[in-house]
């Protein structure tokens, strides 16, 4: 008996690091690629319940959805070749892919919630779907309803970037929509 209670909490302690590692990541990747990092964090929850070793059945068109962030295989091949199946079930490396994803998502539709339904759907219906999944997990993150079609703009540091998360005392954090010309 005492060893389980031993192997139980040896498990629960690796588990409170890997759950770290992957928040160092989420925190990085949303930095790289200029996302809000709690919306990684519901993309996440919503794709494999934060799993790294997901693997969605094959879907219609045979493909598979790999790792914390639900990487489709159909990417594998515009990845470089660097970026293998078995590449994306390292939780940070699927967390840098899914990163890049969204902002190109954002880079194309705009800061709204068609980029992130573009993550996992192609038609609008299946988006909405998704993004009402999405907006729920990411409400329950942060415990706020962010409308992100009312998103306004508080930094205009790079007319490249795709989006922003402030940190800043006072300010709601989430999206933020850049472009104009008003300063920090």
């Amino acid at each position: 008996m005492f060893l389980k209670y031993i192997t139980v909490g040896f498990a629960l302690m690796a588990f409170g690091a890997m759950a770290q590692a992957n928040e160092a990541c989420l925190a990085k990747s949303a930095q790289d690629y200029n996302v809000d990092v709690n919306l990684l964090k519901a993309i996440a929850k919503t794709e494999s319940g934060f799993s790294a070793g997901a693997i969605s059945p094959p879907n219609t068109n045979g493909t598979v959805d790999i790792g914390y962030m639900q990487i489709n295989s159909s990417w594998l091949g515009k990845l470089g070749r660097d970026i293998t199946k078995e590449a994306l079930l390292d939780p940070c490396t699927n967390i840098q892919v899914g990163a890049w994803i969204l902002a190109n998502n954002i880079k194309t539709y705009g800061n709204t919630w068609k980029a992130v339904g573009a993550y996992n759907a192609r038609t609008p219906s299946k988006q909405q779907v998704y993004v009402e999944k999405v907006r729920y997990a990411y409400n329950e993150l942060v415990k706020v309803d962010f409308d992100i079609s009312k998103a306004t703009k508080v930094s205009n540091r790079s007319a490249s970037a795709v989006g922003h998360v402030t940190n800043r005392p006072g300010v709601k954090r989430g999206f933020v929509v850049l472009g104009d010309s008003s300063s920090d």
